[in-house]
Order: structure tokens, then C-alpha cells, then sequence
């Protein structure tokens, strides 16, 4: 369902920029990468903002997670730079401000999409962490914004109760 959620936002777009809760989602299960090889054959710029939680910085090599990332794309034709691999440290996307890193797009040309992952039930523990998050996806924009939660009930129809029965 990511997969097709992915596929669906960047028809029709040239650039693909994705802000990610957790990096290692993405070369594990290889979702990004073949979804966006199947998509078309046209070339797709992608940009991939990883948000980490301040208290990983000294401890995450970063450095190496995208030399895997890079070379992960490569095997499928999808040429990742330097530059489009970046890392904030932060709890949330409400906390990234401008000065640290800019969340938008380059052009009408680009699908942005969010995916928060094992992220956004600790949002919704604190009234003001979400509201600053819901502030920031209005300002952002996103075509869309997945949410993977581990222990979410995917069977109510309330979306807010899905993640406050656990």
C-alpha cells in the first residue's frame, strides 16, 4: 500500500521529495526505491530528508546510511547525489524551521510526501507537538502523508481513535 501511495503522488512529476521519520525502512523492505523504478520510464529527481530524534545525533552514522542509499539506487538506475540526501535532528517536523533545512519544493514539478513511521502516536501524546506538526503540514503542503504505526487499530473508522486504543 506505501508503494502504491508513493506511485499515485509522483505521476506525472519529475522530482520526488521525501521527508522520512526512519531511515532504515527505507532500503529494508526496498519499497521506495522499486516503486519509483516502476512508476515510468522518465528520469525522477529525488530528494530524501531523514527527521531523527535529537538524541541519535552522536550515535547514528549517517554518513553511512546513505553511501547505502546511494548505491541501493544505483542497482535500479535511480542516482542519488550528495546533496539529496540530508538529515535533521529533530522530535518533529513542527521543530524544523527554515534556518535548519527547507521542506519544500523545488518546483510544481515534485511530489513531496511525509511518511512518519512509529512517529506520530508520540505526537499526539502532547497537544502543542501537534498542533506545531499540523501547522507545518499545512505550510509544506504535502500530496501525501503516510503513517505507519505499529500498534495502530487499522479497523476504526475514527482516525484519532486508531491510535489512541493503544
Amino acid at each position: 500500500m506505501v508503494g502504491e501511495a508513493i506511485e499515485s503522488a509522483t505521476t506525472g512529476k519529475k522530482g520526488f521529495n521525501l521527508i522520512d521519520f526512519h531511515i532504515q525502512h527505507l532500503y529494508r523492505r526496498g519499497y521506495l526505491f522499486k516503486t519509483l523504478l516502476n512508476r515510468s520510464s522518465d528520469p525522477l529527481s529525488v530528494r530524501i530528508t531523514v527527521v531523527l530524534p535529537t538524541f541519535l545525533k552522536n550515535t547514528v552514522d549517517f554518513q553511512e546510511e546513505m553511501e547505502y542509499l546511494t548505491e541501493a539506487g544505483k542497482l535500479l538506475k535511480i542516482e542519488l547525489k550528495k546533496e539529496d540526501l540530508r538529515v535533521v535532528y529533530a522530535n518533529s517536523l513542527g521543530e524544523v524551521d527554515e534556518s535548519m533545512l527547507d521542506l519544500g519544493r523545488t518546483n510544481d514539478d515534485e511530489a513531496l510526501v511525509v511518511y512518519y513511521n512509529f512517529k506520530f502516536h508520540t505526537l499526539l501524546a502532547e497537544a502543542e507537538a501537534m498542533k506545531k506538526e499540523l501547522i507545518k503540514l499545512r505550510q509544506i503542503n504535502p500530496e501525501i502523508v503516510i503513517m505507519q504505526e505499529q500498534y495502530a487499530n487499522d479497523n476504526d473508522g475514527n482516525f484519532i481513535k486508531r491510535l489512541d486504543d493503544k
